[in-house]
């Protein structure tokens, strides 16, 4: 009876582990695998893509693109992309969010004629009467532009919709790389734009910025590429003491918060400065505060962490710091 019970037991086993272990040798893999890719690019094809440390919606937003940026798509992984700016930023993006191309479209693309859009934001529609909404867009988006009418830019998007968008709110890319400069008046005005704009952690749109994040669109918008984050930026530029602030610090200088470790700053937070004291910034939204304490937009916390300033205007371009004419994803 023992050597019968045996023989069942081990006839148990043997049956438990064809039912379970061999079907799931056999089972088909899920598509979750890291897939590196060869020399491809995507534009962004929503007003703004969100990017992310890891390909999941629940985990931090690290940084965004805006519509049309190019992108280099480096790894596919479940439905997401792992892409590289045009500043060198790295992250995940949803595939949805992204028109993907061969290096020959990507190369068409970049002949091709495209406007960008300069207003805060506003729509792009199916047509110069109705209000039929294709996208909404923000400022900076680049997108290829199929003909012009009175009063209007008819435009296709990358994933070759079409639609409108009144040309008083746009500019042939071309033209404006022509004559966009970081001049200290272009980069006050452009900055005050987007006073009240909401804070948001890893935002770089007009919708809503975090402090570097303001500070490289401001200066997108006026033909130079930033790095992205405070702690880069701080690395770029014509350096300048703490000290020469106020008297001897020009509109579009940057300034740096932060503290020190290790006898190293260690910058935090970043704001434009515009003049006459005053530093405009993303801090709850963007704002306008004065590290002088006779000001009634004095702010103290700021005044304590003040680390230093950094010159774009008349800085060496290079790595951190690149005229959008010349980078090579543009033209």
């Amino acid at each position: 009876m023992n050597k019968f019970i045996k023989q069942l037991h081990r006839l148990i086993i043997i049956t438990f582990l064809i039912l379970t272990v061999i079907p799931w040798c056999c089972a088909p893999k899920e598509s979750g695998a890291v897939l590196d890719v060869e020399e491809t690019y995507g534009l962004v094809n929503v007003s703004v893509c969100n990017l992310r440390p890891s390909p999941a919606h629940n985990t931090e937003l690290i940084s965004q693109a805006l519509m049309g940026t190019p992108l280099k798509i480096l790894k596919m992984q479940s439905g997401w992309y792992f892409v590289q700016t045009p500043e060198s930023y790295e992250g995940w993006v949803d595939s949805q969010a992204i028109h993907e191309m061969t290096l020959a479209e990507f190369e068409d693309w970049k002949k091709s004629d495209r406007i960008i859009y300069t207003e805060k934001y506003g729509d792009i529609t199916g047509d110069t009467t109705s209000m039929h909404i294709i996208s909404d867009i923000v400022a900076g988006a680049l997108i290829r532009v199929e003909g012009v009418g009175t009063g209007y830019y008819r435009v296709v998007l990358p994933d070759d919709s079409k639609g409108y968008i009144p040309s008083n709110d746009a500019a042939l890319f071309d033209e404006w790389l022509s004559v966009t400069i970081p001049a200290e008046e272009n980069l006050g005005r452009c900055a005050r734009l987007f006073t009240g704009i909401p804070y948001l952690w890893g935002g770089t749109s007009s919708k809503a910025f975090d402090c570097s994040g303001f500070i490289k669109t401001v200066y997108y918008l006026n033909g130079i590429i930033l790095a992205r984050d405070a702690s880069q930026q701080f690395m770029y530029g014509i350096k300048i003491s703490k000290e020469a602030y106020p008297d001897s610090l020009r509109v579009g200088d940057l300034m740096f918060f932060g503290h020190y470790k290790d006898g190293k700053p260690r910058p935090t937070h970043v704001g434009m400065y515009i003049g006459d004291t005053e530093f405009i910034h993303a801090s709850g939204r963007v704002k306008v505060n004065s590290l002088d304490s006779t000001r009634s937009n004095f702010s103290r916390s700021r005044r304590d962490a003040f680390l230093g300033v950094r010159r774009i205007i008349g800085a060496e371009p290079g790595e951190g710091l690149q005229p959008v004419s010349t980078h090579p994803w543009y033209d």
